[in-house]
């Protein structure tokens, strides 16, 4: 309980201090200063390009998720564990205290999975373990809060995904 209020706290402080108008600055995988000065260790680009990143500040990283026509396939749920592998704490790293996710795809957050993908090969193999992962990540990283800014419709394995997250709200449509 203690933990889900200070993660709230946080995400209050940090919007209302940095403010939603601040312009974006798009990440390339390395380090770089925000818009504020400081520091900020990036986010590798997306393997497959199904999540970009944008840094408004050091503490505040947004994902819009970019994989039309629904979101969800083998090449978002990659790029998802991937990315929250990045976001894990460690010495040394700077990670941000929070991640809003939201999507560019109109009438979509995230949509169902066809499990017809998964059809017993390697890389639907892989992509399962990495769903079943990705769940278990949002859960146990406590230093970021992950927030679903939905702007569309949501089913299945999407609204399972959102509902793992720290909190979630409707946002504006793309």
């Amino acid at each position: 309980m203690h933990s889900s209020l200070l993660k709230s706290f946080v995400v209050v402080v940090s919007l209302v201090t940095f403010g939603q108008n601040s312009a974006h600055h798009v990440s390339h995988g390395h380090r770089h200063a925000s818009l504020d000065g400081r520091d900020v260790n990036s986010p590798p680009p997306s393997e497959h390009g199904t999540l970009s990143f944008a840094n408004p500040t050091a503490n505040v990283t947004r994902a819009p998720i970019n994989n039309p026509p629904i979101n969800l396939t083998i090449e978002l749920i990659s790029d998802l564990y991937n990315f929250l592998l990045c976001t894990q704490p460690a010495p040394q790293k700077t990670t941000p205290k929070v991640v809003i996710f939201s999507s560019t795809v109109p009438d979509f957050f995230i949509s169902h999975f066809d499990l017809r993908n998964l059809n017993g090969s390697q890389s639907g193999i892989t992509a399962l373990t990495q769903l079943i992962s990705i769940g278990k990540l949002l859960q146990s990283i406590t230093s970021t809060a992950f927030i679903a800014q939905i702007n569309g419709r949501t089913f299945g394995g999407g609204q399972e995904l959102a509902s793992q997250m720290d909190m979630r709200f409707a946002g504006p449509t793309p």
